[in-house]
């Protein structure tokens, strides 16, 4: 589906599929800074380690899908202990939207400087459960009231609704900075624009990955992903 407007698009928002009931789990906190250096690439993705590392892992993410949770739990930390932080691959995170709720977990985990990104993204993941949870069961007067008002409220009260802006400021984020973060169109856009750039190439779901330029058919987990991947 191309995205004309995201935050205008109020079916996403009630969509049973796309908010799968889960069951909550303990909030654990994320350190704020990742080790190794985060640039934004050129789409608007976050790659961690070197650019010009020799092998480029690409991972399309949407913070509304559980298997996503679950490659976050069991693969990504395995690739950036072995393959980034050995300087033998790059990691990018890029974002395909899915419903309203997906956006606004993605404007949070792109607030603040860009080297706490992955620790949001982590955090935001982890907890998923919880907030997704709180969205499934939300009411329909709720969700109705997350499309009235400005962008930045509509944005403001997916988060807090679903507790998304607790947790936020549990990592050490103020009200101000959160509100900032959730306001931003120019960040909006630029989360649209990935989601439509993975649509052109084909992106089926979440997660897909690309390697090295390709992206792989059929290949949306850790176990399906690593053995497509160098030795260590």
């Amino acid at each position: 589906m191309r995205l004309r407007s995201l935050f205008a698009l109020t079916s996403l928002a009630v969509a049973a599929p796309l908010l799968a009931a889960a069951a909550p789990q303990p909030q654990k906190a994320a350190s704020q800074k990742t080790a190794t250096p985060v640039t934004i690439t050129p789409i608007g993705g976050h790659l961690l380690g070197s650019p010009k590392a020799r092998t480029k892992i690409i991972e399309y993410a949407s913070y509304t899908c559980p298997h996503c949770a679950m490659f976050e739990a069991e693969g990504a930390p395995v690739i950036k202990a072995n393959y980034v932080r050995r300087g033998l691959a790059s990691f990018e995170l890029r974002n395909l939207i899915r419903d309203p709720v997906d956006l606004t977990a993605a404007l949070l985990a792109r607030c603040g400087p860009t080297s706490r990104f992955f620790a949001n993204h982590e955090l935001i993941m982890r907890n998923q459960p919880v907030w997704l949870s709180a969205a499934q069961t939300s009411t329909p007067e709720t969700r109705k009231s997350w499309f009235e008002g400005s962008y930045g409220e509509r944005m403001g009260k997916i988060a807090k609704d679903t507790g998304l802006y607790k947790l936020m400021l549990s990592n050490g984020y103020t009200a101000a900075q959160l509100n900032s973060c959730l306001s931003d169109e120019a960040a909006q856009k630029t989360v649209a624009a990935m989601t439509e750039d993975a649509q052109k190439q084909g992106v089926k779901g979440t997660p897909s990955f690309i390697l090295n330029g390709k992206l792989l058919d059929g290949v949306y987990s850790w176990q399906a992903l690593k053995p497509l991947l160098p030795a260590s």
